[in-house]
């Protein structure tokens, strides 16, 4: 198995691996009806590519798994919260009004003392090859090039349990919780509805 870089090269192949072992489990995505991720999701997943900062894990032509990255900056609250209500009324609007919550209650840059860091996405592993290590290999890799260009801290969103779970077997630190059923609209229903399982998304960072 070799771990490297992902390059636009790869766009197409990355952008089917997470269609079939990424978005059809990501909590946030099959969490809110419809259980597909609109083209704005996808669009600024697959954009991470272009920065140099994200990984896959292949073996010959097939991809094992990849973790999407990119660089974020101190104003990332604010931007999350202009393109929510741009996109208003998408799924993708949605996504970023609980991600807006998430971002402002991490703090990651004031906490951490920062301007700039690499935040992790996607991360998706083929289900034929969960529990050999993959996922592990390749956040190493991610924060190897991120402290090879100069990122001083590493964070990412945990939507799920299962890549919660990954971070902490990492010794990752988690900075904030915050549960899928405090997230609620107009009419106090619970928006996002993932499995049982899910219970939160977790703010996971790593000084590098």
């Amino acid at each position: 198995m070799q771990v490297r870089v992902a390059t636009q090269e790869d766009y197409e192949k990355v952008l089917s691996f997470i269609l079939s072992h990424y978005y059809t489990e990501d909590p946030l995505t099959i969490g809110v009806e419809q259980k597909e991720p609109d083209n704005y999701d996808i669009e600024f997943n697959m954009s991470s590519i272009s920065h140099g900062t994200s990984v896959v894990a292949v073996e010959g032509d097939e991809i094992l798994g990849v973790y999407l990255a990119a660089p974020k900056y101190s104003d990332e609250a604010q931007h999350i919260k202009e393109e929510s209500e741009r996109l208003a009324g998408t799924k993708w609007s949605q996504i970023l009004g609980i991600l807006y919550h998430v971002e402002t209650g991490a703090n990651v840059f004031e906490r951490f003392g920062v301007e700039k860091a690499i935040h992790g996405h996607v991360l998706g592993v083929h289900k034929d090859t969960r529990g050999k290590n993959v996922g592990g290999k390749i956040i190493e890799k991610v924060w190897e090039v991120a402290k090879d260009k100069g990122y001083k801290l590493f964070t990412t969103d945990c939507t799920s349990y299962y890549s919660a779970r990954l971070m902490e077997r990492l010794g990752m630190e988690m900075v904030f919780e915050f549960p899928y059923s405090k997230h609620r609209d107009s009419n106090d229903n619970q928006i996002f509805n993932p499995p049982e399982m899910h219970k939160s998304i977790k703010t996971y960072a790593k000084v590098l």
